[in-house]
């Protein structure tokens, strides 16, 4: 989980450096009169980025979320399995004794 913070800030720092690259590129090698226009371009197109950005960001989150949650009702599902195998093995050595306590019965009335 913490791995997973740490990549994906990161992710979105460079994100970030990057269209702050592009935008001083826009700002300094565009004309005088086409330089606002390519601003407010630029400008709107990087908040659609972001906001993309960030709506892929929380559907990763969900969907880690929900797989966090069924990993976790599969351990449950595992953990249950592992009981009931128990109490099937101690059915089964209770099985046994009977057995054996039967034989022995029968072994004393055989006698």
């Amino acid at each position: 989980m913490l791995l997973n913070t740490i990549f994906l800030s990161i992710s979105k720092l460079l994100k970030k450096g990057i269209s702050k690259k592009y935008l001083n590129y826009y700002k300094n090698n565009t004309n005088n009169d086409n330089n606002n226009n390519n601003y407010y371009y630029y400008f709107y197109y990087y908040c659609y980025y972001y906001y993309y950005y960030y709506n892929n960001y929380y559907y990763y989150y969900y969907y880690y979320y929900y797989y966090y949650y069924y990993y976790y009702y599969y351990y449950y599902y595992y953990y249950y399995y592992y009981y009931y195998y128990y109490y099937y093995y101690y059915y089964y050595y209770y099985y046994y004794y009977y057995y054996y306590y039967y034989y022995n019965y029968y072994y004393y009335y055989y006698y």
